[in-house]
């Protein structure tokens, strides 16, 4: 890692030494360093995890939340943080939290497929199933695909 700083690989490989050792702060600034590093929203989300767990172990979750929010702010990337928002909810088990971040961003963001999908699986996931086939309708509607079609298939039967 002092060789080539900016490398997330390595930054996330001694987080997860440092997290298992139980040096939790430091995990966590590691964590935050590879976060903010990671240009894609994928490798965002896939920090998301362990930092939500160092997070429940301090008994702060709360300020993951408040850091997250305010970095959407900060940055103007309120779509993709709610996103990371909606995963911390998730990774704690509260789908039900997750699901209600994500339907603020869609009321800005109507037409966002991805959106759309995260929350027509979380409806699913929830087993809220007729919420889910009206998500995945509107997600067929601007997106069309056989996948998407036979996923809605599947919905509606099970909302019956």
């Amino acid at each position: 890692m002092r060789l080539n700083p900016s490398d997330n690989a390595s930054l996330t490989a001694l987080a997860r030494v440092l997290a298992d050792q139980f040096r939790t702060p430091e995990a966590i600034e590691l964590n935050w360093r590879a976060f903010e590093q990671a240009t894609a929203l994928d490798e965002r989300l896939a920090l998301i995890q362990p930092l939500t767990e160092l997070y429940l172990r301090t008994n702060h979750f709360d300020r993951l939340i408040t850091r997250l929010q305010n970095l959407g702010r900060q940055t103007n990337q309120q779509r993709d943080m709610s996103i990371c928002v909606a995963n911390a909810w998730q990774a704690t088990g509260d789908v039900g939290m997750a699901r209600q971040v994500l339907k603020q961003s869609l009321t800005q963001e109507q037409t966002d497929v991805q959106l759309l999908a995260e929350l027509a699986r979380l409806a699913e996931q929830e087993g809220d199933y007729s919420t889910a086939a009206d998500y995945q309708k509107q997600l067929v509607t601007l997106a069309p695909s056989d996948d998407g079609t036979v996923r809605l298939a599947n919905l509606l039967v099970r909302a019956d």
